[in-house]
Formats: C-alpha cells, structure tokens, sequence
C-alpha cells in the first residue's frame, strides 16, 4: 500500500510541476500582453517550487512572485458613475426628471392612495435594486483564467489518482481467491 501512495505521490507531483510551468507561462505571457512592467522585475520574480510529502500534504505546490503581482491582478473598478453616493445621485436624477412622472407608476404597483413621506428614496432604491442584474450586475472578482487553470490541475491529478488507484487495488486484492471463495470458480 506504500507503494500505491509512492506512486501517486510521485505522479501528482510531476503533474504538479508541468502544471506550474504552464501556468507561470501563461501569467508571463499575459503581463507582456498587458504591458504590466517597465523593467522586466515582477516578470523575472515569478517561480514556483513542487514540494512531495510536505508536512502531511501528498504535495504542496508554491508560488511566488513579487508583491506588486498582487495589485496587478486587482479588478479595476470606477466609483465615478455610481460609487457610494449611488441612492443619492438617482435621487437627484428623480427630481431633475420630475418626481410627478414616477409617481403613478409607484401607486399602482403598490396600490397606495397617497404617496409615502419617503417616495424619492424608496423610487431610488426600487431602480437600483432593478438595476442589479443583466448587464449592471456584480462582476466576478477573481481573475477566470486563473480559476480554469487551477481546476485543470484537479482533474488531472484525479485521473492520475485514479489509474494509481485502480493498479494497487487490482495488485493487493486476489480476484482468483475470492472467486474460489464464493464457489465460482
């Protein structure tokens, strides 16, 4: 059974490696394409290290790249058209267009006879919240090749655990004895 786990590790360990390779490849190439360094440093800092049977793990994958890496991969975001003052502006924006037209509208959904103190507010907030999805939703924050990329590697450690798996099974359990066993054979 040591063996197996040997095996294993070794594979998952190989695969690790290539996958690594690929992956600070593909990082590299997109820093190039995005015109992200001047000098060349964060492209020369990224490395990795494969490390089997590390503290209990089959095998830990590092990878290291300079910390402005992290500020790199940030999602750009742009407060300016809706930021935090988002109620506010469409409350403004109510008022500028005219608060007489949004007004029927807001009675006949919720069936009220007389506008509440608050309508501004609450017709601000009904078209924001009406605006949060289709095109104006939230986008993903994390970077999707990235994501791919990573689950890529789980499939092809799985598959290799797999096969491994399968051989030691096959190897420690004797069919031919379990057959005499049972009468069949």
């Amino acid at each position: 059974m040591e063996d197996i786990k040997k095996k294993i590790d070794a594979d998952i360990a190989r695969i690790g490696d290539d996958w690594a390779a690929t992956f600070l490849e593909q990082r590299s190439r997109a820093l190039d394409q995005r015109k992200i360094s001047a000098s060349g440093s964060l492209k020369e800092s990224l490395g990795y290290d494969v490390q089997a049977g590390a503290e209990g793990a089959a095998v830990r994958i590092l990878i290291a790249f300079n910390d402005a890496g992290r500020i790199v991969e940030m999602r750009r975001i742009n407060h300016d058209k809706w930021g935090r003052n988002a109620v506010t502006r469409v409350e403004d924006w109510i008022r500028t267009r005219g608060v007489e037209r949004f007004v029927p509208g807001f009675m006949k959904k919720y069936q009220l006879k007389n506008a509440p103190k608050d309508f501004i507010n609450r017709a601000a907030w009904g078209i924001l919240v009406a605006r949060s999805g289709g095109r104006f939703r939230r986008r993903t924050w994390w970077n999707k090749p990235k994501s791919a990329s990573i689950t890529n590697l789980y499939n092809q450690v799985a598959l290799a655990a797999i096969d491994e798996t399968a051989k030691g099974v096959k190897e420690a359990f004797n069919f031919k004895k379990y057959a005499q066993a049972k009468g069949r054979e």
